[in-house]
């Protein structure tokens, strides 16, 4: 099925402005799905959407640094808006991390990202078996955090978080009972991903090297396809053409993108056609929903669409509420032998399996006196608000600088000492030889051939 998911975004964190539109699973780093570092889960037991971040796969790549919060953001939109998830819980699995996993722009983005955009969608972060070495790192990020937003943080180790998440609902790797399809990648592969976005050299023989693509290496499965698939709804329909304009398989939409709000006395009113176009010339049916209901009025709501008829939705919203780029409708259809009557249409929609299911989303915008989309209302505001205020974001970046030299520097420490432990225990092996060859020499009887 193919959708678009609008997501208007800055890079606040970078301190660029980089739009992040149009994310799609079309477009998203395909890599990153057969991997297996950032991997949506089951759900703890609150009820929020586990995304699992598996830290000792990760390394910081600046070159693929957008590529990585566009799919953050991917999953981010689709957890909350298109699988009805209240909330997500992040899980960082931090077992056998090193410093190198360590990625302080990333966990700084997860932060500014929720507590622009979802204030409301944060469950808890989960460090899971974290080393001690990484104590400190942590540590700095907690010190990121207000003192209202540290006790969402939960660091457990073992059998402790299943205090947080049911067995069943945890990989096996993290001592659940769910295999997951992903290949255990070898520290080589790990470390030979970031060097190119494309192409991975390897080396299997002395001065020999071997230039291979990254997925041909670490490619997708039909065991991986099936968990995306079965689980997330990924995979599974194409999108064709219509008239010229890009159909949900089923349906299209007019506007395609922005649904532009205008103000009409105390109301702000805006309208859609969705045409039915089904493949096989059979009827759909389907719904609207709001991701905001405050204020929002829908006519009609949900209806019945004969192949090749169209019908015009009216959106209002009351003054009192002003319409924000953060707002987005769902629009939602499903062919059908049967057509249900008005009193049916929800109990139709309960019975139906998420397969069949087909969706789209529009951007809800406000357009000025001249028709034209005004900047302040159609993209995010500059400021941070929620758990990270707008007056923290510059203490947030600066902290965060500082965090990566501390942790830069703590990495090279870890590696020079690294190199001394491997030199102590060298000069003990051969400390430990020469006092054996002596005693041997020296010893009672006639001297040996190697003295």
């Amino acid at each position: 099925m193919y959708y678009r998911l609008l997501v208007p975004f800055w890079d606040f964190a970078l301190g660029i402005e980089e739009k992040l539109s149009d994310i799609a699973e079309t477009n998203i780093y395909r890599l990153y799905l057969n991997v297996g570092c950032f991997i949506p889960f089951k759900k703890d037991k609150l009820g929020s959407q586990c995304i699992i971040f598996r830290t000792k796969l990760h390394r910081k790549n600046s070159a693929r640094s957008l590529d990585m919060k566009r799919y953050l953001v991917f999953w981010v939109e689709k957890c909350l808006y298109e699988l009805n998830n209240p909330r997500m819980t992040f899980v960082f699995d931090s077992t056998d991390a090193t410093y190198a996993s360590m990625d302080i722009e990333q966990i700084t983005f997860i932060i500014e990202l929720f507590s622009s955009y979802y204030p409301w969608a944060l469950g808890h972060v989960i460090v899971y078996n974290m080393p001690w070495i990484l104590k400190t790192v942590w540590g700095g990020i907690q010190a990121l955090i207000p003192a209202e937003g540290t006790d969402r943080f939960k660091f457990c180790n073992g059998n402790e978080i299943f205090a947080y998440i049911d067995h069943d609902c945890l990989p096996d790797f993290m001592g659940g009972s769910i295999p997951v399809p992903f290949r255990e990648l070898t520290l080589e592969e790990i470390d030979a991903i970031p060097i190119d976005p494309e192409i991975v050299c390897y080396r299997f023989r002395p001065g020999e090297r071997v230039i291979k693509r990254a997925e041909s290496r670490i490619c997708s499965t039909p065991a991986i396809t099936k968990f995306y698939r079965d689980n997330f709804g990924l995979f599974r329909n194409g999108s064709r053409r219509v008239n010229g304009h890009e159909a949900m398989s089923i349906f299209l939409c007019r506007p395609e993108e922005n649904l532009e709000f205008k103000k009409v006395g105390n109301v702000q009113t805006a309208s859609f056609e969705i045409t039915s176009c089904s493949p096989d010339g059979r009827p759909i049916v389907f719904k609207v929903k709001v991701n905001c209901l405050q204020g929002y009025t829908v006519k009609p709501f949900c209806g019945v669409l004969e192949n090749g008829a169209s019908m015009v939705v009216n959106v209002s919203k009351e003054m009192a509420y002003p319409v924000t780029n953060q707002d987005k409708l769902l629009v939602q259809a499903v062919v059908t032998d049967q057509l249900p009557s008005g009193q049916l249409v929800s109990e139709f929609w309960q019975k139906l399996k998420p397969d069949n299911i087909f969706q789209k989303k529009l951007r809800c915008c406000l357009a000025n006196e001249y028709g034209l989309v005004t900047e302040e209302t159609t993209y995010p505001p500059r400021s941070m608000t929620g758990l990270v205020g707008g007056q923290h974001t510059p203490a947030i970046r600066e902290s965060t600088s500082e965090l990566e030299k501390k942790v830069a520097e703590l990495s090279a420490r870890y590696r020079a000492q690294q190199i001394f432990n491997s030199v102590i225990c060298f000069l003990l092996i051969l400390n430990f030889a020469i006092t054996f060859h002596s005693k041997m020499c020296n010893g009672i009887g006639s001297p040996r051939w190697y003295c």
